[in-house]
């Protein structure tokens, strides 16, 4: 389980003691201190200092405890699982028509899986804190087979070419990307750096 986090402290307290948790747990699994901090985007100094932690007290230390104020919409598993919904899966798994990752898509999601209901603003915070951004989606031809492009133009289409010749013909292309069934405008929210199809 790879995290890679913005800002921590723009994460319910819950939340980064499950990361602190998470991370001494990888360390003492076998993975060392650097790779551990490189997978959620923090320097292994800070690694080092949770394992002291949880070498002084085990992971109760490691736990922040509660102060007063608003207490967090979303638990540190549930904030844990919210992250990997928005990564790893798209808005048409949750029967929304729309294939983009938007702030009121999210909202609902929310409100679906969790029974929470969170305001615009701080579903966009928790999206921040966690390191994701809004982002343009990547247009490609996720559908097209290299293989059977290459045996179309090398074997088909000289057959096609050279009828169309016999009959005085026209051959016309047309872009079938230019009308893509599943185009949706706008951003999605996705992890930096990584590129949403």
């Amino acid at each position: 389980m790879n995290i890679r986090i913005n800002d921590g402290r723009k994460l319910n307290r819950e939340a980064q003691a499950q990361i602190r948790i998470t991370a001494v747990r990888r360390v003492l699994a076998g993975e060392s201190p650097e790779e551990a901090g490189k997978s959620i985007g923090c320097n292994r100094r800070i690694i080092y200092h949770w394992l002291s932690l949880y070498r002084a007290g085990g992971f109760e230390a490691l736990r922040v405890h509660k102060s007063g104020g608003r207490p967090p919409k979303l638990t540190g598993p549930q904030t844990m699982r919210f992250y990997h919904i928005i990564k790893d899966e798209t808005p048409e798994q949750y029967a929304f028509p729309f294939a983009l990752w938007t702030i009121e898509i999210i909202r609902e999601v929310i409100r679906r899986i969790f029974n929470v209901s969170m305001s615009g603003v701080s579903v966009w915070r928790t999206l921040k804190a966690l390191g994701l951004s809004a982002q343009r989606p990547k247009y490609a031809a996720y559908q097209q087979n290299e293989e059977a492009v290459r045996k179309f133009l090398k074997e088909e289409y000289p057959k096609i070419k050279k009828d169309a010749k016999k009959c005085g013909a026209t051959i016309y292309w047309g872009d079938e990307s230019a009308i893509r069934s599943d185009y949706h405008s706008g951003t999605t929210w996705a992890p930096r750096g990584v590129k949403r199809r």
